[in-house]
């Protein structure tokens, strides 16, 4: 963990010095740059739209030669802190290695890459990604729920992903460097979620994480998304696809399902549906194990209520009301003793 935090460290300092080649800010995005990393000249660009967070996101109108008419573009935050943050959990070089490396052999519905670079020496990465929103794209949230038919759309997606074989980049959740420095600071975060939506049994999911990890980490290991909430996902066409593939991991497919079950669905067309969306996997062990990675939910939720910043306070608040309450429905304590 002392290395990995180091490395950003100097990361951050050597970006002050070396300038490198890569926007610092969206406004940084200039025809001449696009036209270095697409290929093909691009004479005109005209922002449409943007948002900040973990990432710097901009929509952008091109004129040019044989070039999208918009793209979508992804930078490193422009704020430090958000910066190292995303560095730490290598957000921005994961997202350019799977647009490289697995992007072009899953037949999926997600973005297409038109270009990305990544600078190792300063951590600095850029993504220039079709425009879904030209598409006609509607995009989700919790304060935006999928419908049942929704929620089995995006599960029939993330079974193409399970298909698929993990990069030897991609590590399990327990692997994470960072496992130790999230666990610690755990507890100071739970703290700040609303105090109606702290739990004793989340806090002792809380208190053990590392151990927990591990044991979810436990069984056949396949491709995962790593972050299947739904605001990471697009219903275009009549059909689910998924966006920001910044943590993409290697661990058991039930910790994609449950995630997105949980956190896509009400509570109350979680707990109708449940079993039937669940009814595609045959395992024996399905239910056990989605009661059980029920426990994730709730701390990556904590994690994202908590620390702030990451999503907005409604959504990532509902997203924590939702994990809690089915944490207490579905008994994933008693499921965890078991």
């Amino acid at each position: 963990m002392i290395t990995h935090v180091a490395r950003e460290v100097r990361r951050l300092a050597a970006d002050r010095v070396l300038r490198g080649p890569l926007p610092r800010t969206v406004d940084a995005v200039t025809p001449e740059l696009l036209t270095g990393v697409l290929g093909q000249r691009v004479d005109t660009v005209r922002r449409l739209d943007g948002t900040e967070g973990t990432t710097d996101r901009v929509r952008l109108a091109l004129t040019g030669e044989d070039v999208p008419a918009s793209v979508f573009v992804k930078i490193a935050s422009h704020a430090a802190g958000n910066r190292l943050f995303g560095g730490l959990a290598s957000l921005g070089e994961t997202e350019v290695r799977f647009y490289r490396d697995v992007r072009p052999g899953l037949t999926l519905s997600a973005p297409v890459a038109h270009a990305g670079r990544f600078d190792p020496r300063t951590g600095r990465f850029l993504l220039v990604l079709e425009d879904l929103a030209a598409r006609g794209a509607r995009f989700a949230d919790t304060l935006t729920p999928l419908t049942p038919d929704e929620a089995a759309d995006a599960l029939s997606t993330l079974r193409e992903v399970h298909a698929g074989s993990p990069p030897p980049w991609a590590i399990r959740n327990s692997d994470d460097p960072m496992l130790g420095l999230i666990s610690r600071s755990l507890k100071p975060l739970r703290k700040r979620v609303p105090e109606e939506l702290r739990r004793p049994g989340a806090d002792r999911l809380l208190d053990d994480y590392g151990r927990l990890a591990r044991d979810l980490d436990r069984g056949p290991l396949t491709l995962l998304h790593g972050d299947p909430h739904p605001g990471n996902l697009y219903v275009v066409d009549g059909g689910v696809g998924f966006l920001d593939w910044q943590v993409v991991r290697r661990g058991p497919r039930m910790r994609d399902v449950t995630y997105a079950i949980v956190l896509g669905l009400t509570p109350e067309d979680r707990a109708s549906h449940e079993r039937d969306l669940l009814a595609h996997y045959t395992s024996d062990d399905v239910w056990e194990d989605y009661r059980r990675m029920v426990a994730y939910v709730v701390v990556a939720t904590t994690f994202t209520s908590g620390l702030g910043g990451l999503q907005g306070t409604d959504v990532a608040d509902e997203g924590l009301r939702r994990a809690v309450r089915a944490m207490d429905e579905l008994e994933t304590l008693s499921a965890l003793r078991r």
